[in-house]
């Protein structure tokens, strides 16, 4: 038997084999990253940004739709903390960008209202948490209503355990693929094969057009052990928990040094650190890098849901169902209620899944080639489905009648899917074909042509007690400038120093159009720009903005068109045989108004039309503001004043009188015009209506720098008109308020008014028999000692007028 080794051996021979074994590494005081000087990058295009002024940061409901339809599989779906979060057992899928429901209205951010160009956003990132290691998927539409896989392309990747940020090169990566990441997409989503139980988090998806790297300089901290370079929103190490998304890894290394590339359109616009770590050890965190956020300008009119509404112009009030006056009739419905200027109630018998609302519709019909866009505020309880049973049929309808319809058979319009947690829908009834607006197992399939008769909205079909509520329905045109437009615009990621353009272009692509203004400051806020459009050719334009920083500029069009209507034509020479006339006192007062401000005004005055008191007190006030004075029934807001109110580019519109002499149904119909502020100015009776107009025109006035105003002031007879009329012209010319007496005193208001102008003359208009001496008398004491009394009257009024108009 050989012996072995002795133990004095053995041990001496593991001594030397440990000889040879490496030296232990040594954490090293790694050096802070570096990147090139200044320390701020510009930002990439990116497609929600750029089409909704809005990324998919999910910090709001709009960044994603989350009823069943647009997510399978994947429940307890919701947006909290700033993340869009998700719970799976199966595999499922949410759509970032979705398709909408075949056969149905698209509406909002549907796909094929707004498909992202492939070609112009060629790369994804996703920033992602995941309870256990997992497979996904993009995967897109290319066209609508697909069937099959007909047009469906489909990158597959990787979710690790935790957070993790995904860059996905789309067009690079598919570019062999039968139906590769190209031309228009109209339905995209993001998809994961659970098999278990599993929790998953979504911080941001961005589609971007990648942009020139950031080269980023580090030492690894335990050389030739496997180190990451880390990013960070912040310089704080210690929050880089397993929890947080504020974090994660740009590259890794196990040699001493490298330099790595940092793609900044993969990140959202903000300020990053960086950091390397490898065995424990961590180098200091960098100085700021800053991804630089271009413009996101929204702009607010004109835009989709339009101009002028139905309603309003035709009976001076909306469908905002603030009053049982706003519909006709509540069919198959119980429990109406009027409350919070909303319709609420329940579907019930006879044909409780058919409840609908009739309008009530103005003195004329809808013209629906001017009125065709529709806005929709609505909302109800329970859940959202589809199926034809209880809690299920949530899609809407429009049904109408025009002359030729058969009683008892309105015209349909397709399905409108209703969201649980969208309340506003706008929609285009013109469609090409006219036939695609409409429901296509129902003929006649007409489309919204012709005149309308009737309109109702069915809110739903479910065949349960589903309570629902109305909050307000449009039917508008499209915008429309005549002779002037406020374009309007804001800026959801607003800076100092930002440069806007302005133009208008004949269709909504190619950022070709001609110029309205240039190199305009932007301001926090609302921003508003006056475009005369006297002189550009009538029609349908586009507006868009391009918006200029130091890094980038970023250009998006208006969602909705405006219509440019012919500027009204130059007056021809006044000459003494000239007539100003209408087919009315409306129209006259048009016909002047269009003489006397063909290029627009800033302001007018409103008057009634069947009483001359405020009319008269009205015309030094119509001068101060320096605009016309208009008049109109005192029930509803005439359609002309509307359209000359448009064509004047007014910006204050001044209301003479009360509610009675101008009801709230015609201030109503003044707010809804876009631009324009209504301004009441009124009081108990003609003389403290005439009192508030002589106040309001002399502060007007000294607003103006008129130094001498109200220094003089006319009083005339307020029970008959002429001598106030007469003395117009004169008021104006001599920046003197109007105020009126009564034949035998003067009224209280007209003695404040006297009192509280000080005037340094006072001048009576007309004679003796229509204001006595006595009267006069008193009308003068108010203005205190050194009140000059006038009077400015003949033996008629035909006198008193010729003496007024030389005197002014």
């Amino acid at each position: 038997m050989r012996a072995g080794p002795s133990r004095r051996a053995v041990l001496l021979a593991a001594i030397a084999g440990l000889a040879v074994l490496p030296a232990p590494r040594a954490a090293t005081a790694a050096a802070v990253p570096t990147f090139p000087a200044p320390g701020v990058v510009a930002g990439a295009a990116e497609f929600a940004s750029e089409a909704f002024a809005d990324p998919w940061d999910y910090d709001n409901r709009e960044d994603i739709q989350l009823d069943n339809g647009p997510v399978q599989h994947l429940d307890g779906a919701r947006l909290a903390d700033g993340r869009l979060q998700l719970e799976a057992s199966e595999p499922g899928f949410v759509s970032l960008v979705w398709t909408g429901f075949e056969g149905a209205f698209r509406t909002g951010r549907d796909g094929p209202l707004r498909p992202v160009s492939a070609d112009r956003y060629t790369s994804a990132s996703v920033r992602m948490y995941a309870s256990q290691r997992v497979s996904a998927s993009v995967f897109w539409d290319r066209c609508s209503d697909v069937v099959a896989d007909q047009c469906r392309g489909m990158l597959p990747f990787q979710l690790e355990q935790g957070w993790g940020t995904y860059d996905l090169p789309l067009a690079a990566a598919t570019a062999g693929d039968p139906h590769p990441w190209a031309g228009p997409i109209v339905a995209l989503r993001l998809a994961v094969g659970a098999r278990s139980p599993m929790r998953f988090e979504v911080d941001w998806v961005r589609l971007y057009q990648p942009t020139a790297t950031v080269p980023i300089t580090w030492d690894n901290p335990v050389p030739q052990t496997t180190a990451t370079l880390h990013w960070d929103t912040d310089a704080d190490q210690a929050n880089n928990t397993a929890e947080n998304p504020g974090w994660g890894v740009v590259a890794t290394t196990e040699a001493a040094a490298a330099t790595s590339a940092f793609q900044p359109g993969a990140y959202p616009p903000g300020i990053y650190h960086f950091y390397a770590a490898a065995g424990g050890a961590t180098s200091a965190s960098s100085e700021p890098l800053r991804i630089d956020a271009p413009a996101q300008i929204v702009i607010d009119d004109p835009d989709a849901a339009g101009g002028e509404d139905y309603a309003t112009a035709t009976t001076g009030d909306a469908w905002d169902f603030s009053q049982p006056t706003d519909v006709t009739a509540v069919v198959n419905a119980g429990q109406v209620e009027w409350s919070d200027g909303q319709l609420h109630a329940t579907n019930a018998p006879p044909d409780q899944n058919d409840p609908y609302v009739v309008l009530r519709m103005g003195p004329t019909p809808i013209d629906t080639a001017r009125y065709h866009r529709l806005t929709v505020r609505t909302s109800y309880d329970g859940r959202f489905a589809l199926a034809d049973v209880a809690e299920g049929g949530t899609h809407a309808r429009l049904s109408w009648s025009r002359p030729d319809t058969p009683p008892g058979h309105p015209l349909q319009s397709r399905e409108l899917v209703t969201y649980t947690d969208v309340d506003t829908y706008s929609l285009d009834l013109t469609t090409d074909p006219p036939e695609d607006v409409m429901e296509p197992d129902l003929p006649p399939r007409v489309g919204w042509t012709g005149t309308v008769t009737s309109f109702r909205w069915d809110p739903n079909e479910d065949r349960g007690p589903r309570r629902w509520r109305l909050d307000d329905i449009a039917l508008r045109a499209d915008d429309e400038a005549a002779g002037s437009f406020d374009i309007r615009w804001h800026d959801t990621a607003a800076q100092p120093g930002t440069r806007v353009s302005l133009f208008y272009d004949r269709d909504r692509g190619g950022f070709d159009g001609t110029p309205i203004a240039g190199d305009l400051e932007q301001q926090a806020g609302q921003n508003t720009y006056r475009w005369d459009t006297r002189g550009v050719p009538p029609g349908r334009y586009w507006i868009y903005t391009l918006a200029d920083r130091p890094l980038s500029r970023r250009g998006v069009y208006a969602s909705g068109p405006l219509v440019v209507l012919p500027s009204a034509p130059a007056p021809a020479p006044a000459h003494p045989e000239a007539r100003l006339a209408g087919a009315d006192r409306i129209a006259t007062g048009l016909a002047l108004s269009r003489e006397a401000f063909p290029d627009g005004a800033p302001a007018v005055v409103v008057a009634r039309d069947r009483d001359f008191p405020d009319a008269l007190a009205a015309a030094p006030l119509a001068a101060a503001a320096g605009g016309p004075l208009l008049l109109n029934p005192a029930a509803a807001l005439d359609p002309r004043i509307a359209h000359e109110v448009r064509r004047l580019g007014v910006r204050t519109v001044f209301l003479m009188g009360g509610t009675t002499a101008q009801s709230p149904a015609v201030a109503a119909a003044l707010a809804a015009l876009p631009g324009v502020e209504g301004v009441r100015v009124g009081g108990a009776n003609r003389y403290a209506t005439a009192a508030a107009a002589a106040q309001r025109a002399v502060t007007l006035w000294r607003d103006a720098g008129v130094t001498d105003a109200g220094s003089r002031v006319l009083v005339a007879l307020g029970t008959t008109f002429p001598d106030a009329l007469a003395a117009g012209p004169l008021a104006a010319r001599a920046h003197a308020p109007l105020l009126l007496t009564a034949p035998g005193s003067v009224p209280p208001d007209t003695a404040a008014a006297a009192a509280a102008l000080a005037p340094r003359e006072i001048t009576v208009v007309g004679g003796p028999a229509a204001i006595p001496d006595a009267v006069a008398a008193q009308v003068g004491g108010p203005g205190g000692p050194g009140t000059v009394l006038r009077r400015l009257g003949g033996a008629n009024r035909f006198d008193t007028a010729a003496l007024a108009a030389q005197a002014a």
